[in-house]
């Protein structure tokens, strides 16, 4: 590009003009046969559809805009359909309700009628407005020319009606009402129809409220109008000039995206093959309307967003007569027209190739310090943070990695991972990716997750953070994913782990040394308390892990004196705490909170418990399902050795909630199985 700046532009300057001599005789040829399709002509058959799309949309569509407007911004009728839908009226009431003023006259049967005090103040909190609405809807259905207007509730349950609501009236209501759920804007129609003769078509417009806040806009039901569109075609025919050959049209799309030719007087549908819509209208273009000799340049808008197509029409033979009078052009002006633009031409293209080769060397220098910059984070990534980094898209190639990844993936290196896919991947590592792209891909927000690899040296763990990527236009391209190796992390774990339950063992067995009886106990109330949370529905493993630490260690800060002295008696199922004790408070169960889960095992719900008297809330999920295993562990299996014949009073107590939490009675009702039977079975042979 830069010789075009210096020694090469005279050459070419000199190529263009010989070309363009060369090339003027062509043009004065071809100039009178490419004056018939020219931009000109075809920008003169446009303007003349549009002045007929105007005449259109000034004889019916915008008067119809605005009526259906007017329609949907009155507030009134959308109180009203929502004050009906919060009534819940029978469905017999509403179609008595709903019928014209002969069917209306059963409303005083309603009242009368023999009904219980609420729904004889629906109906007359119905019967008070219902006539007001009415009123209105028939006096807007004689304004704007519209044979009946229909309310519905966001359900599809009628509500009010100027005419008898039938049966095809009520089903077409309620599909709407389901295809219009959700949406405050959108106007939707149902396909055309005969009713009586005329050609009818029914149009759905959403009625909407606003919260108190005036933030959420939400749709409580429709407005069905239904309109002679035959009556309206003939309008619209009569409002266009006749002298300017253009004619209209309907068309309706059908629900396989075809369209037809809806006839004013019948209910036969003409299909179009090889036409086309957007969601605007139909693309201007030559096309073979049915029932015409002549093709017929044609230009449709959509009408409001259902699927009717207002479509203006201009055949060839009226077309042709808008080419202009003045057809035969000189050869010399011809000549000076050629040679004027091949000139521009030259000009423009000699700016836009100085231009294009700034912009080109701008760009080459743009993506060489994005590729630097790019190159230089995965290099940190690999030599600081040993993380390994891989982005993808959503067809499983991947776009770009770095060294760590690829050593994950098997490779030597992160050249051998480009231009490929998922496929060629390890299964683990694969499965694991298309698992966080199908994720991304269904919420596009950052996910987290663990997964353990097996490489050379062993397994390791790793923490993934998946995150979605974004292209340079900000379109959702793909994913990036981030591997970060916390095996040594995950061996302290397991190995604290390890030290929680060497720890607890070690002093359950201490207990045991000082208390038998105790130290049995401990250890049914560590397994009824987990049972008791599963029932509750916490069946995760910490919560297990807890209580059951918890429960083997529960009675080493309550052991009776067994030398020399009297044990002291039971109070309702819970031992009296005896001078003779080991305190957890320092201890450090790696973390786990047992000592305030311990703490809260005698305090109950209503305040009465100890030591410290707290209530509800206050008091822990685990220190409650404890709290429940120590009472029921106790009652049933005694200190002297006595188990109550009947365990289901010595559970009794338990199933006062205002004390103890409402597990107690899941736990009751799990007793009662023969799973439950053989739990208190092994209690009381302990």
């Amino acid at each position: 590009m830069a010789a075009y700046r210096h020694t090469s532009w005279p050459l070419l300057a000199g190529a263009f003009l010989l070309t363009g001599l060369a090339t003027i005789a062509g043009i004065t040829a071809l100039w009178q046969q490419s004056l018939v399709s020219s931009t000109t002509y075809l920008t003169r058959v446009i303007s003349e559809l549009d002045k007929g799309q105007s005449v259109l949309a000034r004889s019916w569509t915008r008067d119809l805009e605005a009526a259906l407007g007017t329609l949907a911004d009155n507030s009134r009728f959308s109180v009203f359909i929502d004050k009906v839908s919060g009534m819940n009226l029978a469905s017999d009431v509403l179609q008595t309700l709903c019928g014209t003023s002969n069917e209306r006259q059963s409303m005083l049967a309603l009242l009368t009628a023999r009904r219980t005090p609420e729904e004889m103040e629906k109906l007359r909190s119905f019967a008070s407005e219902s006539e007001s609405i009415r009123k209105d809807l028939a006096e807007m259905a004689t304004r704007y020319n519209f044979l009946s207007i229909t309310l519905f509730s966001r359900e599809g349950a009628p509500c009010l009606g100027t005419e008898f609501i039938n049966e095809r009236i009520e089903n077409s209501g309620r599909q709407l009402a389901t295809n219009m759920a959700g949406s405050a804007s959108r106007t939707l129609s149902q396909p055309a129809y005969m009713n009586a003769g005329k050609l009818c078509v029914d149009i759905a417009v959403p009625m909407v409220l606003t919260d108190k806040r005036s933030i959420l806009t939400y749709n409580v039901g429709i407005l069905l109008v239904t309109i002679d569109l035959g009556d309206c075609m003939e309008r619209m025919q009569a409002a266009l000039n006749p002298e300017s050959g253009v004619q209209s049209l309907v068309l309706e799309a059908q629900p396989d995206r075809t369209l037809v030719v809806l006839n004013a007087k019948s209910a036969h549908k003409v299909p179009l093959e090889g036409w086309t819509s957007t969601e605007d209208g139909i693309p201007f273009a030559l096309r073979r309307i049915p029932g015409q000799q002549q093709d017929t340049y044609c230009l449709g808008k959509r009408l409001l967003s259902t699927s009717l197509f207002l479509l203006t029409g201009l055949p060839q033979p009226a077309a042709r007569a808008l080419q202009e009078s003045d057809e035969n052009i000189s050869l010399l002006q011809a000549a000076g027209l050629a040679c004027a633009l091949l000139l521009a031409l030259f000009v423009f293209l000699f700016l836009v190739f100085r231009h294009k080769e700034q912009s080109v060397l701008r760009t080459v220098k743009r993506d060489a310090t994005d590729r630097l910059q790019q190159q230089q984070f995965l290099d940190v990534l690999d030599r600081e943070e040993a993380l390994g980094l891989v982005c993808i898209d959503f067809d499983n190639n991947i776009l770009f990695a770095n060294t760590s990844f690829a050593r994950l993936a098997g490779k030597k290196s992160p050249a051998l991972l480009m231009d490929t896919t998922l496929k060629e991947l390890p299964a683990t590592l694969a499965g694991d990716l298309a698992q966080h792209a199908g994720k991304i891909w269904a919420s596009p927000t950052l996910s987290t997750s663990t997964m353990k690899l097996d490489l050379k040296d062993g397994e390791h763990s790793y923490l993934v953070h998946a995150s979605p990527y974004v292209d340079e236009e900000g379109y959702l391209a793909g994913l990036l994913v981030v591997y970060r190796d916390i095996s040594e992390r995950v061996a302290a774990r397991e190995r604290a782990d390890t030290l929680i339950e060497q720890t607890a063992g070690t002093l359950h067995r201490v207990l045991f040394s000082l208390d038998p009886y105790a130290g049995r106990l401990s250890t049914l109330i560590g397994e009824v308390a987990v049972l008791t949370a599963q029932l509750d529905g916490d069946k995760s493993a910490a919560t297990a892990r807890l209580l059951s630490t918890a429960g083997k260690l529960c009675l080493l800060t309550n052991i009776p004196r067994v030398a020399g002295k009297a044990v002291q008696k039971e109070e309702q199922g819970r031992h009296i705490p005896a001078t003779l004790g080991l305190s957890l408070g320092n201890l450090d169960i790696a973390g786990l909170p047992v000592q305030s889960t311990i703490a809260g095992m005698y305090e109950r719900l209503d305040g009465s418990g100890l030591p410290l008297g707290l209530k509800g809330d206050d008091i822990s999920k685990p220190s409650r399902y404890l709290a429940i295993a120590q009472f029921f562990c106790a009652a049933l299996h005694p200190r002297d050795g006595k188990s109550p014949e009947d365990w289901k009073e010595a559970f009794a107590p338990l199933l006062d909630t205002a004390k103890f939490d409402g597990a107690a009675d899941k736990l009751f009702r799990y007793l009662g199985t023969p799973q439950g039977e053989r739990l208190i079975l092994r209690l009381r042979r302990r």
